[in-house]
């Protein structure tokens, strides 16, 4: 198995990924017991660049799963020590995310985690929601 998380960035970077990649599923891949998986975050990318008509991989797909933030039965695994209604707010903070849920310090308060991991110029939060507008709502034309 060959796994490529992000494949968006790799086709944002050289809108030409696609044929290449046509070309290794039809011409290398094709009747070995190779699979390859393509990941990316962005929806509105893979769906365009991977999964929709005028794509060169359309057509190729043998399967699809799009991964539902974790619920919050799940997400409280992440704040154990917490109580039901600290879970909740963080739940309503960070969401299901894994990523965003691993950002926050489980021995700090919910406002400390905010003010160090949302509120602080450089944390992997601060620029998230530009980030995820900036990826979804981009341009379509460049």
């Amino acid at each position: 198995m060959v796994a490529l998380d992000e494949f968006s960035y790799l086709v944002d970077e050289d809108d030409t990924i696609p044929s290449v990649f046509q070309t290794v599923v039809d011409d290398v891949l094709a009747g070995t017991d190779i699979s390859l998986v393509l990941l990316g975050s962005s929806i509105s990318m893979m769906e365009e660049g991977v999964l929709s008509y005028e794509s060169p991989l359309y057509g190729r797909r043998t399967g699809q799963w799009e991964l539902a933030p974790l619920s919050f039965a799940d997400a409280r695994a992440f704040f154990l020590d917490d109580d039901v209604e600290t879970q909740i707010q963080l739940y309503s903070v960070l969401g299901g995310v894994p990523a965003y849920l691993e950002q926050f310090d489980p021995e700090l308060s919910l406002l400390k985690n905010i003010e160090q991991s949302i509120l602080s110029k450089g944390e992997f939060l601060y620029e998230e929601p530009e980030f995820l507008l900036r990826q979804e709502l981009r341009e379509p034309a460049k």
